[in-house]
């Protein structure tokens, strides 16, 4: 079906304009995620990189820029999007952009909303006349979230699923195929219960590890069967605690 151009923010400058901490490696880890979803849905996903060889822009039938936000005030928190309202697919683009804010926000991102082109970055972002020459009907530069604000980041970095998933309803909306069903929203979990759950699969999981590689005996052997018995009796505590029928 369509043609997506996926731009990493950023990837792989050292140097220059290099994006906000953790915001290149967020923007990778974010296509991996995406690529075989877009895929599935019927879609080819191209990966774009900051500064493309030669200038050269793909041909493409929609466009993303990927990017996280970042600011000295870690209050900050909020995503944002941007097009450019000087090109003939203005109107379009801001169709796009308006629908991927509501699939972002409906799959459970808890930042708020910041003004569409807020920043004179977001209006004019450079790859976004390039990519609209290269046949992109809808083109925009999105801004996630701050992941210099603790709570957006966390969710962000917890939910990489969750956001190329609502990216892929997004694409589906506009250009046709199978978008991915929402993800069930675990955020209602606290986060002791998390870090504690985390903590007990790590356990076992290095515990297995350690079977498979014959470095074994029966006393591990039996460290494994104590720690699944524990995770069954806490994971009985967290379903007492959501109210799930057992």
């Amino acid at each position: 079906m369509a043609r997506i151009g996926c731009q990493l923010g950023h990837v792989p400058r050292k140097t220059g304009i290099t994006g906000t901490g953790g915001e290149q490696e967020y923007v990778q880890r974010l296509f991996t995620a995406l690529e075989p979803k877009l895929k599935a849905a019927g879609h080819t996903p191209i990966k774009i990189l900051a500064d493309p060889e030669d200038g050269v822009y793909p041909a493409m039938d929609a466009f993303f820029a990927f990017h996280c936000d970042g600011n000295d005030n870690h209050s900050a928190r909020g995503c944002s999007f941007g097009f450019r309202t000087d090109l003939p697919n203005a109107t379009a683009s801001k169709a796009f952009g308006d629908r991927w804010r509501f699939e972002h926000a409906a799959a459970g991102y808890p930042g708020g909303n910041r003004p569409t082109n807020n920043t004179d970055d977001l209006a004019h972002y450079y790859a976004l006349r390039p990519a609209t020459n290269k046949g992109a009907k809808r083109a925009i530069c999105i801004e996630f979230g701050f992941l210099t604000n603790k709570d957006d980041n966390d969710w962000l970095i917890a939910n990489v699923g969750a956001v190329a998933d609502a990216l892929v309803r997004t694409v589906v909306a506009f250009f046709g195929g199978t978008a991915p069903p929402p993800q069930e929203d675990l955020s209602i979990v606290d986060k002791q219960t998390r870090e504690f759950l985390d903590a007990q699969f790590k356990t076992v999981h290095e515990d297995f590890v350690t079977v498979l590689r014959g470095k074994t005996h029966k006393g591990n052997l039996d460290n494994i069967v104590n720690i699944v018995t524990q995770l069954q009796n806490d994971m009985k505590l967290v379903k007492q605690k959501l109210n799930i029928p057992s």
